[in-house]
Order: C-alpha cells, then structure tokens, then sequence
C-alpha cells in the first residue's frame, strides 16, 4: 500500500519491507522483484532499521540523505552513530559517505594474521573475513539485534 503512495520517505519504506519479512515470509528478493527495485535496494532500505533515533530523525526530517544513512548505519553502536551524526550533517554527501568509510570501516584484506586461524575465537570472523557471529533473520537483515 506504501509503495503506491509517491511521498513515503526511505524509514517508512524500511519498515514496510521489514513487517513484509517478519509477518509474511517474503525474503528481500521477492520483495525486491514485487516492487520493481534491485536487491541491493532493499537490502540497503532494511539497514536504514539499525540507525539510531536521532539518525531517523533527520533521514525523516530530509536533513540525512539515504546514502548517507546507509553507511552511518552500517555503524554497529547507536552511541557512534550519534556521535558521527552531527559531522555527516555538515559535509557534501560524497565527502560525507567517504569520512564514514574512512573512519569506521576496516578492511580485513592484507590483515597480519590469518582469518581462517584457529586461535581466533571461532565466532569473530566468517568466511568472508566479517565480524561475526551475524546470521540473517528471516527477512535477510543483518543487524546486532539479530545476533542469535
């Protein structure tokens, strides 16, 4: 019903998405074929679900763009997000998206030790090399809350 609407903003489409998950089994794909949007697309409007409030506040209030929301909540500590929030606000969105990769993220390719080590504690990687233990709810999104 949303989908039809033209003003619905990115979090409430989110939220769409995620009650079509949790309460009827779609999967992103299906969801993603249904309205005519990537995977990719769906995937990133259900991260938008891991920002903190502050963070929906401004996606809502127009203040955050979406592709700026996507990276800052890919940022697993709502305190973090919070406090890169106020940085990302004042930045163009290629220098803001940019900053929040730079200064969040970390690449585990070249790292000094080997992944697939066994003294690493077991759940700390997967096997592409990302912090776990993360498995996919039932609607694909990968969140802290989600951890089992």
């Amino acid at each position: 019903e949303n989908a039809q609407r033209e003003d619905v903003n990115a979090m409430e489409e989110a939220e769409a998405y995620e009650i079509l998950c949790r309460d009827h089994g779609y999967e992103p794909p299906s969801i993603a074929t249904k309205v005519g949007k990537s995977k990719g697309w769906v995937y990133a409007r259900l991260k938008l679900l891991a920002l903190c409030k502050e963070a929906r506040q401004a996606l809502i209030a127009e203040k955050l763009a979406v592709s700026v929301a996507v990276p800052l909540a890919r940022i697993p500590e709502h305190r973090l997000q919070a406090k890169a929030l106020p940085k990302v606000l004042e930045m163009p969105t290629a220098e803001a998206i940019k900053w929040l990769q730079t200064e969040f993220t970390q690449t585990l390719k070249g790292a000094p030790f080997d992944l697939k080590d066994d003294m690493l504690v077991p759940e700390m990687f997967d096997e592409q090399g990302r912090r776990g233990p993360r498995r996919a709810c039932r609607c694909g999104h990968r969140a802290r809350r989600h951890r089992l």
